[in-house]
């Protein structure tokens, strides 16, 4: 049950049916409202989802470093204006390309950190635009998880192993595969089992 008081008039009680369990109802939702305008105040294309940001351009000239280094600023300033801190010792630059002059930026007078790889929504992309990591690391997951449920269970029978493996082992290594999952031309899977 959840009830809301605004300007100190209560509501009425209602059941809560989907959301955040953990913590306020409207909070998310306010938050995603008071920083939706964040992407008008930069030139650069800018992905937002939840308090997660990101800022990119494609870099063919020099005026195009000038012209991301000025977003970041403008991000800064909105920041300040919203009273929105940004962290930039947890901001870093991913440099895509082999033509990129891996540029240094700054945010809020702190130069960002150069990064290989960077995880989004679970899925870690290196700066080959690569998935080896990522694949590696749920490979490694999928094994540990496996290695609990044979410490944890003398015998499996045939009823019990599909559930296990479903529940536990095959998620690690299904999850975003139609991100990572490598479909191009002489790529090649080696499996982990």
């Amino acid at each position: 049950m959840q009830t809301v008081i605004v300007n100190g008039v209560k509501s009425s009680e209602s059941k809560v049916t989907s959301g955040v369990p953990q913590g306020s109802v409207l909070g998310p939702l306010l938050f995603v409202i008071y920083i939706n305008d964040m992407p008008q105040c930069v030139n650069s294309s800018l992905y937002m989802y939840a308090d997660d940001t990101k800022v990119f351009r494609e870099i063919a000239h020099d005026d195009d470093v000038e012209k991301l280094q000025n977003d970041l600023d403008r991000l800064g300033k909105w920041s300040e204006d919203w009273l929105i801190r940004f962290h930039p010792e947890k901001c870093s630059v991913l440099h895509l390309g082999r033509t990129n002059p891996h540029s240094t930026y700054e945010l809020n007078g702190h130069q960002l950190e150069k990064s290989m790889a960077e995880k989004d929504l679970g899925v870690t992309i290196d700066d080959k635009l690569t998935f080896d990591e990522h694949i590696q690391a749920k490979i490694g997951k999928a094994r540990q998880m496996w290695g609990m449920i044979q410490r944890t269970f003398k015998y499996i029978d045939h009823e019990t192993f599909p559930l296990l493996f479903k529940a536990f082992v095959r998620p690690n290594v299904e999850y975003a595969n139609s991100v990572w999952f490598p479909s191009g031309k002489g790529t090649t899977v080696q499996s982990a089992y």
